[in-house]
């Protein structure tokens, strides 16, 4: 235990800093609160490999708004969309949007059966799962899909 230059008080000390760690971590506070672009440069330039330009270029690219939902940002700034496996940046999202693709895993696989069963959805038609299509026939009466599978040989949908 030494003594702090800065407050003069007796404390614990960080390795090769004059001041005591409760100093030092107001000075880095206040650091951080004077300089956001600096923070915001070096966080997307340790994630993403990108600077603060880079950001504001693809802002602008996008129009000052979301890739996907075509919204400008809220109160915070848009994410970066990138892929996890190649690290290849995809554009900015809102943060609705990044948390649907986050919750879809990616998946473009998932997000194709999103899209078509909401398509349906707003068309009125429900789109069953795999194995739902064959428990509701079998909830039918008997009479009821005799008449639904004759329609369909005749190449129309009677009721």
């Amino acid at each position: 235990m030494k003594l702090c230059p800065k407050c003069g008080e007796v404390g614990e000390f960080y390795s090769g800093d004059g001041w005591c760690k409760t100093c030092t971590g107001i000075r880095n506070r206040q650091w951080a609160i004077e300089n956001p672009d600096k923070i915001k440069d070096r966080q997307l330039r340790r994630t993403y490999g990108i600077t603060l330009e880079d950001y504001a270029a693809l802002l602008d690219q996008q129009g000052g708004v979301c890739r996907l939902c075509g919204k400008p940002p809220s109160k915070k700034s848009l994410h970066v969309d990138h892929c996890h496996e190649s690290g290849k940046i995809r554009g900015l999202l809102c943060s609705k949007c990044n948390t649907a693709l986050g919750l879809a895993n990616d998946s473009p696989d998932l997000l194709r059966r999103i899209r078509t069963a909401r398509r349906a959805a707003t068309l009125g038609r429900a789109q069953l799962a795999p194995g739902q299509a064959q428990e509701q026939r079998q909830r039918q009466s008997p009479e009821r899909h005799r008449q639904q599978r004759r329609s369909v040989d005749r190449g129309y949908r009677g009721n």
